[in-house]
Formats: C-alpha cells, sequence, structure tokens
C-alpha cells in the first residue's frame, strides 16, 4: 500500500490502482492479511490490525492491561 502517487510511481513504474482512505481500505482487507505501507521508504510501517479481529485483540490486550494493573 502506497501513501502517494509518486510513492507507488517510484515502486511499480506506470501501473493500474485503486484509490481509497485508509479507513475504507482496512475493511475490505480480510483477517489474516498484513499490509506493508510505502515498502521502499525510511518509513515504512506494516499494518497488522486486520491480521486478528478487531474484538479479539480488545479482548488480548484487556488481558495485558489487567496483568499489569491498568484496569
Amino acid at each position: 500500500m502506497f501513501s502517494s502517487l509518486d510513492r507507488l510511481a517510484a515502486h511499480a513504474g506506470e501501473c493500474d490502482y485503486l484509490s481509497t482512505t485508509g479507513a475504507d481500505f482496512m475493511q475490505m482487507v480480510p483477517t489474516g492479511v498484513g499490509v506493508m505501507v510505502d515498502p521502499d521508504d525510511d518509513h515504512h510501517i506494516p499494518v497488522l490490525i486486520r491480521v486478528a479481529s478487531v474484538a479479539e485483540l480488545e479482548v488480548v490486550w484487556d488481558r495485558f492491561a489487567r496483568e499489569r494493573g491498568e484496569r
């Protein structure tokens, strides 16, 4: 995934593309699929929220928070 058309062009050259908001894109990504944002740049970052469902992440987060005495 690329944050700009310039970054996409630097990676892939001339190509077809789809443009959408990040929030809409994350709704389209199936659970279990990770995405790398701007993979060729120093600021690249993996987007892993869809690796598990939001409900699964909340359960894990709550468990760790309780273990650390935060909740």
